[in-house]
């Protein structure tokens, strides 16, 4: 069964999934979705340089999607390759899709989607705020306002009952859909910030696998700053049980950071989870130790953690933590090699799981490419 392929584009929070589908003639086709594209070698700046302000550290791939696009046209010969290996079989030249998680300028980063040679066909899928964000944007652009298919992506509901319809889309066809997971917390809760609700969604991808009796639907729950247990709809939870014995399947990926940040509460108060957020997720709340909700995750893979260059109050005042991991010797794992953080976050993982259904912690690089 051909699986998915996972491309990290930059240091930070930019991710290319590669899906493979069935097109109308019954061949198996790759549909390219860009996560968060922050391209564009200028920094991010929220509210004011003053305030918070920010420049990635390690190169992106490619510095505006349509080269981005080059790049993918470029790279013709692994399309033979995926056919011999039993991977996606015969790739997109384009990016099908652009999805954006939230309105923060690391993540909606106005350089790159206000780029001239952002190609008007590539449709823009947006959570809530991260829509109005844009349309805001391009508003002070009346030219681009015109060029741009803006989507507010389904708002997910908590019931058993309320999984998504699948309503076929023009765009993506009936084999992707896109679904908003809000964040349900209080943000009075022990630690949570003003901005929990802004920070704590997700943007989640459902794909129907090709080549499987069952059209199995697989899963990447894309949560950057990290997902609380009590926001996981039961219905997902459903989604992604599993059996141990079924190899062949769908897989389910939860992708956020493994390290913890925080800020004081009247700023945003807890920034990102960390991996120990992870873990409740994946593999704490599945023994039930965190009311009985989870997504049901193969994989755990990291993002969202560079050590990028700061300035202002926020990189003043902000407190990292390396795998959430409030360390004695202060260490931050900046100068480790990926594998040897996968290597300690999988030490943590397999701590929690106790003899449970395996869950594996994945860090890559952006030279690295993940076949599912």
């Amino acid at each position: 069964m051909r699986g998915p392929k996972l491309r990290r584009i930059n240091g930070d929070s930019t991710w290319l999934l590669q899906l493979p589908l069935d097109d109308a003639k019954g061949a198996t086709t790759t549909f390219n979705v860009l996560l968060d594209p922050w391209l564009d070698d200028s920094s991010q700046v929220d509210f004011a340089p003053r305030f918070s302000e920010q420049r990635r550290l390690v190169p992106s791939l490619a510095t505006s999607v349509a080269a981005l696009e080059s790049l993918l046209q470029s790279e013709s010969d692994d399309d033979d390759d995926d056919e011999k290996k039993g991977g996606p079989g015969r790739a997109s030249r384009h990016i099908d899709a652009i999805l954006i998680s939230h309105p923060f300028t690391d993540h909606a980063h106005p350089e790159t989607l206000l780029d001239e040679s952002l190609p008007a066909r590539i449709p823009i899928y947006t959570a809530p705020e991260a829509g109005r964000r844009l349309r805001g944007l391009l508003a002070h652009v009346p030219s681009k306002s015109q060029q741009r298919n803006i989507v507010d992506i389904e708002v997910a509901k908590m019931d058993e009952k309320s999984a998504p319809a699948w309503v076929q889309d023009a765009s993506l066809g009936a084999n992707v859909h896109f679904v908003f997971v809000p964040a349900r917390e209080s943000i009075f809760s022990a630690g949570h910030g003003v901005a929990w609700p802004s920070l704590h969604g997700a943007v989640l991808v459902l794909y129907r696998h090709p080549g499987t009796a069952t059209r199995d639907i697989g899963s990447f729950l894309y949560s950057p700053h990290g997902l609380a247990p009590t926001s996981v709809p039961r219905w997902l939870t459903r989604l992604t049980e599993r059996s141990q014995s079924a190899d062949d399947r769908a897989k389910h990926v939860l992708i956020q950071s493994f390290d913890r940040q925080e800020l004081p509460w009247i700023l945003a108060g807890t920034v990102a989870t960390g991996l120990p957020g992870a873990i409740e997720v994946a593999v704490k709340a599945f023994r039930g130790d965190a009311q009985g909700r989870a997504y049901n995750a193969d994989y755990i893979l990291a993002t969202h953690d560079e050590h990028k260059e700061g300035a202002g109050v926020v990189a003043r005042l902000l407190r990292r933590y390396f795998l959430g991991q409030r360390n004695a010797d202060g260490s931050t794992g900046k100068s480790m090699l990926a594998g040897d953080i996968q290597k300690q976050a999988q030490a943590l993982i397999n701590d929690e799981l106790q003899g449970g259904r395996p869950v594996t912690a994945l860090v890559l690089g952006t030279e690295d490419r993940l076949q599912l």
